[in-house]
């Protein structure tokens, strides 16, 4: 199984900014957020108060949360903790909560490190458990980074539950003792709003009990769910409100794989949608999405790899479902504002009945046409950096039928569908992943060259074998572009 994935608000690892006031750009609407309301919903508490990337060209997007009583930012978590509450979390970032003993009892904190790291290290490190009836990690513990221990291996929990062990690499890893656990009553409890707006689309909003409100995803009334905006391409103009809750139904049981069919674990209840993707889909094809049907009593099932259909296995530890009848997903108007004096735009989503929501992760980069996410970078600064989700393709493939390291390429990969779909769009930038030096950023940027027509070999054990497309071409990549030439950010807070 797996989950579609919700728009989640970024957080900056930084030391308190200025008092700020929010980005005043906007294209009407009304609801959550208009024109009129230049801050979209968002307000600050008397305790939480709201943080921003002010970009250097005037644009200001929200960060997350600053704890003005505990003097550090924090973020809402996407998921409840043992005791069925969800609460404003400090950055951890760059820290794994792992154990000193075989039985994965003796916590313990392993910290990424590198030597020319820009970033503090966090005070924190997060435990989170794995759900196997929401196929997510869970927050379970928060602990205090404490002093370096000496130790060359520890133990890590497995998603299957199991404790496995492992060598500590000191060129990029560090244990240190967890000095004490944070209670969460030492946090602020945020609880997530009811819909508000007069149409069937409503924008929920976490709230906490001093006042602050960060607006966080939006709710179908028709359909009864949850849902965030889904689209194709960073010029799309049109967005399908999906299921936050939505798991992969990518079975079937038909031998035409044409009946999709859900997995679930025996233990659990079967979640309420799934969703599934043609089985010769084109790069543009979003997801179907459908209401969880029957239990399906001993099926036969199989599974898609391309165009054709191969038998699977059923595992006894798994339940089997059906799907229901297909959802009528509510559209929305995908539209980054157009403020001609500021290069970094925020994107909404509308719809006739007045909504007017803020995607609160992704902004629109007008110079470069490319949506961007700020980051921060090896050498400190915060950057509004494209984010095509397409990556480099590293030290797979050769233009030699040798396979020597001489003739490696760089490639990217572009899926294209079946000959009777139209071209994909192509990403403005593309990330090649290179050898951290223990910073956050660990990659280049480079926009697409001349597709590559000639043959690509790959090395199948200690052969060197011709690599045969499958609805896919390969381009290659040019020279890296330097992360000064995107918008800079820097961290500000409200009073």
């Amino acid at each position: 199984m797996g989950r579609s994935l919700a728009l989640v608000v970024l957080l900056a690892a930084c030391s308190p900014g200025p008092p700020s006031s929010p980005d005043a750009t906007g294209s009407g609407g009304s609801g959550s957020g208009s024109a009129a309301d230049p801050n979209d919903g968002a307000v600050s508490g008397s305790r939480l108060k709201l943080t921003w990337y002010a970009f250097s060209d005037g644009t200001r997007q929200w960060s997350g949360l600053y704890d003005s009583e505990r003097k550090e930012y924090c973020s809402p978590y996407e998921g409840a903790w043992p005791d069925g509450n969800s609460y404003c979390v400090p950055d951890s970032s760059g820290n794994n909560v792992v154990f000193s003993d075989a039985g994965c009892t003796q916590p313990e904190v392993d910290e990424y490190v590198g030597s020319t790291c820009a970033a503090a290290a966090s005070r924190y490190a997060l435990d989170e458990t794995y759900d196997n009836c929401s196929e997510q990690y869970l927050p379970s513990h928060l602990y205090l980074v404490g002093t370096p221990l000496s130790a060359t291996s520890y133990y890590e929990q497995l998603s299957d539950g199991s404790c496995a062990m492992f060598t500590v690499d000191p060129s990029f890893e560090q244990l240190y003792t967890a000095s004490s656990e944070v209670m969460t009553s030492d946090l602020v409890q945020l609880t997530l709003s009811a819909p508000e707006g007069s149409g069937s689309l409503g924008v929920r909003s976490w709230e906490s009990s001093d006042g602050a409100k960060l607006p966080a995803h939006l709710t179908d009334a028709v359909n009864g769910l949850d849902c965030t905006p889904e689209y194709y391409g960073d010029s799309a103009s049109t967005a399908a409100c999906a299921p936050t809750d939505a798991f992969d139904a990518y079975l079937d049981r038909d031998a035409a794989c044409e009946q999709p069919a859900l997995d679930v674990t025996s233990t659990c209840a079967a979640p309420p949608y799934a969703y599934t993707y043609p089985q010769t889909s084109c790069p543009s094809d979003l997801a179907s999405y459908f209401a969880v049907g029957a239990k399906l009593a001993s099926p036969s099932l199989y599974e898609s790899f391309g165009t054709t259909c191969e038998a699977a296995t059923a595992d006894p530890t798994e339940s089997y479902y059906q799907l229901g009848g297909a959802l009528s997903l509510a559209q929305l108007q995908r539209t980054p504002d157009t403020d001609g004096s500021h290069r970094i735009q925020i994107i909404h989503y509308d719809n006739a009945a007045g909504l007017h929501f803020r995607d609160p992760t992704y902004l629109y980069d007008s110079q470069e046409q490319a949506v961007c996410v700020p980051e921060q970078l090896a050498d400190g600064s915060t950057r509004c950096v494209p984010d095509s989700g397409t990556d480099v393709t590293t030290g797979y493939y050769f233009t030699a039928s040798s396979c020597t390291a001489t003739s490696a390429i760089d490639v990217v990969d572009i899926y294209t569908g079946p000959a009777t779909c139209t071209a994909p769009t192509l990403p403005a930038y593309v990330r090649k992943y290179v050898t951290s030096t223990g910073c956050e950023a660990s990659f280049e940027l480079h926009q697409l060259a001349s597709k590559i027509s000639t043959s690509l070999y790959y090395l199948d054990g200690t052969t060197c074998t011709k690599y045969t497309p499958f609805e896919e071409v390969f381009y290659g990549i040019g020279p890296a572009i330097s992360t000064n030439d995107f918008e800079s950010a820097a961290i500000a807070t409200d009073n």
